[in-house]
């Protein structure tokens, strides 16, 4: 609990356990409170800023393809690594709809993830 964002000042130890224990129950599966803590101090991490900023770029899987995937593995974007093993096909692709998704952001300007552009992504390389 210390390593994770000095959890220790900002959360009771005994409140930790018992949203372990909610989360556990919900999830029907034990330890998912701290999958979430996990996930959270992954993507939370020194580089956040800028990885954010790269990952906004329309064209960052072009621009650098190996900071492109070592970004969306450490921030669990499991989706997107299936996009990315097939970006050959969907750049090849004349289709007017993945041309405007291959050439859109992975998060929109409101900062949300642009599920519009995984799903018609995924859509096109698993038919």
């Amino acid at each position: 609990m210390n390593s994770v964002i000095e959890l220790t000042k900002f959360c009771d130890e005994k409140e930790i356990l018992l949203s372990d224990e909610l989360w556990s129950y919900l999830a029907e599966e034990k330890g998912t409170m701290k999958e979430i803590l996990d996930l959270i101090k992954d993507i939370a991490s020194p580089t956040f800023d800028e990885d954010y900023t790269f990952l906004c770029k329309p064209h960052s899987i072009t621009i650098d393809k190996e900071r492109y995937e070592d970004i969306i593995t450490k921030w669990h974007l499991i989706d997107e690594l299936s996009i990315l093993n097939s970006w050959r096909m969907i750049e090849e692709s004349n289709d007017r709809k993945i041309v405007k998704y291959r050439n859109s952001s992975l998060f929109l300007d409101d900062g949300k993830y642009n599920y519009k552009r995984n799903n018609n992504l995924l859509s096109y390389i698993n038919k």
